[in-house]
């Protein structure tokens, strides 16, 4: 028997728009497989940033490291290219970028990200089950 693996796929156009009333439109392809890690990744460092912040407040080297590990978050999710694009639209306003995507990430790519994961994990567990 032939089965078909459902793939969990985000395939849509983000919208933005500046205060200038200005519109960018950048597209976002991510396969939860291979984006998962990636994310988790980012999303570790980005902890590790903030706790090095935290321990040391006037660290200029942790703020950067904080703003790194940001881009790198938005790099997964919007691609170089896309992230470089929406800096440039914000006018290299690094704040107004981050508070523009997250929402979008949290309310459509982690929820995307973490079906993919349930799924392969479900998977996995139906496979283990079947060998033994």
């Amino acid at each position: 028997m032939l089965f078909r693996k459902k793939k969990t796929r985000l395939d849509e156009i983000f919208a933005l728009e500046n205060q200038r009333g200005e519109q960018l439109e950048i597209p976002v392809v991510l396969d939860a497989a291979t984006a998962l890690p990636r994310y988790n990744k980012a999303e570790a460092d980005l902890q590790a940033a903030r706790l090095a912040l935290s321990r040391n407040p006037d660290s200029k080297d942790a703020t950067e490291a904080i703003g790194r590990a940001a881009i790198s978050q938005l790099a997964v999710v919007f691609g170089e290219e896309g992230v470089e694009k929406i800096y440039a639209f914000f006018h290299g306003d690094a704040a107004a970028m981050v508070r523009n995507c997250t929402p979008y990430i949290k309310t459509r790519v982690i929820p995307v990200l973490k079906a993919g994961s349930k799924a392969r994990r479900k998977e996995l567990l139906r496979t283990s089950r079947r060998r033994k």
